[in-house]
């Protein structure tokens, strides 16, 4: 039995996701509370997500048409597409798909990739952190982008926002 796909909005009316995996974590947050269809279709920016066994990963896709090889990357140069491939150890078969059309993106993933890559191992991310980056490319395309911050507002009706690294006390100053 398949998994229920389920619609999530990150940044309202902008970023949605509709997958199947379940509490799926990536640099938007996680998928926790669903919204509807209808929300997921207003946003600008989609990412349809799907996990499938491994042997699956490519049943829709014409991987004759990915001529440019880069390591275990294969890319379409006629469109936004590109597929990964990695044997490890003769004992897995890493693999994920993704393909941008405007500006949504379609992304196939094994499940054993799922499972093995959560955290980056060499030149390989997981596919949180690789959709993160295309859809943070397609939030700059659309002349929009996130900043890594925070900000309060003061009593004069200014407001002040400190852009600063991770654990350097943005939070703490605000508050």
């Amino acid at each position: 039995m398949q998994p229920k796909k389920r619609c999530y909005e990150h940044i309202a009316g902008i970023v949605g996701i509709k997958t199947d995996i379940p509490g799926f974590r990536w640099g938007f947050g996680r998928c926790e509370s669903p919204v509807s269809e209808k929300v997921f279709e207003n946003c600008k920016i989609k990412v349809y997500l799907e996990a499938k066994k491994d042997s699956e990963v490519f049943n829709d896709i014409r991987t004759d048409c990915f001529t440019e090889i880069f390591r275990d990357f294969r890319v379409n140069p006629d469109s936004e597409s590109l597929f990964f491939e990695k044997k490890v150890a003769n004992l897995v078969n890493l693999k994920f798909a993704v393909s941008i059309n405007g500006n949504s993106v379609n992304a196939v993933v094994g499940k054993s990739y799922l499972k093995y890559v959560k955290a980056k191992m060499m030149y390989i991310h997981s596919i949180a952190y690789i959709l993160f980056d295309v859809v943070s490319m397609l939030l700059l395309k659309n002349g929009m982008t996130t900043l890594y911050c925070s900000a309060a507002r003061l009593q004069n009706g200014k407001n002040v926002v400190f852009i600063a690294p991770p654990n350097t006390g943005k939070s703490l100053t605000v508050l």
